[in-house]
């Protein structure tokens, strides 16, 4: 199994139609151990059509300064105290 898979497959074009956004955890989900954006992480976040957010308990500054260049419209940050 790989160590950090994707969670959009590239094959499931009928059920990500039907998903319209997708919230997640930063640390420990979309971060590597070494708090980096695993390279293939990026990728699914990037070639996809689906709205993505991170709901974490960073501030907005540091949820952008870990996600490495995915452009952050909307999100739930400091542990739900600020909904941007």
């Amino acid at each position: 199994r790989d160590l950090y898979p994707t969670y959009f497959p590239q094959h499931l074009t009928k059920l990500t139609q039907k998903i319209l956004a997708v919230a997640s955890d930063v640390d420990g989900t979309l971060l590597m151990k070494n708090a980096q954006l695993h390279p293939q992480n990026k990728i699914a976040i990037l070639n996809t059509n689906i709205k993505f957010f991170p709901a974490t308990g960073k501030c907005r500054a540091g949820a952008r300064n870990s996600l490495d260049g995915i452009p952050i419209t909307a999100g739930v940050f400091v542990n739900g105290l600020v909904v941007y």
